[in-house]
């Protein structure tokens, strides 16, 4: 530890209470004072954690969406935490749009983000709700890697599948807003299986707005 940051401490943390640095620990500092480049509900997050305020699952590997899906209808939410030296030098790309481009870090207090939106109060419970009643829908816990049974996977293409992935593993937010996305994507679905249905029996070229609606 440098003196610079020593000296920093000592300004909240005085000897007379804290004798020794050692005894200051993660979650004093997180109670007294702010951290650069760490967004406020991070703190705030960590503190109700170690309250025994937040059901978030602490994990050390990627997980499935099928695993966080079932996680978040047990209300709980996972936060992932990459702890090994290759794991902390990678950086984690997004498979779905708009691909975004994340360091171990940067995971982890999304995945932090995400536990306080779930989490919100006025959100909890219907997301929960939500999440149960899609399970006519979903693969049973640990069946798959994706969230919803093999049958959908086998009757629509992939855009779905990722569609659905993210839905039921990567969006928190209200009920209707859950619904409305979940409408549209498997209409879109639909019409794209249609079409498809459709140039096979026919043979006929699709036109170019058909083609736009397909990718």
């Amino acid at each position: 530890m440098t003196n610079e940051f020593e000296d920093r401490l000592r300004k909240h943390f005085p000897r007379d209470k804290y004798s020794k640095v050692d005894d200051i620990y993660l979650i004093d500092i997180l109670s007294r004072v702010m951290l650069v480049n760490i967004p406020q509900y991070v703190r705030f997050s960590l503190l109700q954690w170690s309250q025994g305020k937040r059901l978030g699952v602490p994990l050390f590997y990627a997980p499935t969406p099928n695993q966080v899906y079932w996680l978040m209808c047990d209300g709980k939410r996972c936060v992932t935490c990459f702890v090994q030296k290759d794991e902390v030098m990678n950086v984690i790309v997004d498979l779905y749009a708009p691909f975004e481009s994340r360091n171990a870090l940067s995971f982890m207090l999304h995945d932090m983000k995400h536990l306080e939106k779930f989490v919100d109060p006025t959100l909890y419970k219907e997301q929960i709700a939500f999440l149960c009643f899609m399970k006519t829908i979903c693969a049973e816990r640990g069946k798959t890697v994706h969230c919803i049974q093999q049958k959908y996977i086998d009757k629509y293409d992939i855009s779905f599948v990722e569609d659905m992935d993210h839905l039921f593993a990567d969006m928190n937010a209200c009920s209707s807003h859950l619904l409305q996305f979940f409408k549209a994507k498997w209409i879109d679905a639909e019409y794209r299986r249609c079409l498809r249905d459709e140039k096979q029996k026919t043979g006929q070229r699709l036109s170019k707005e058909q083609l736009q609606r397909l990718d």
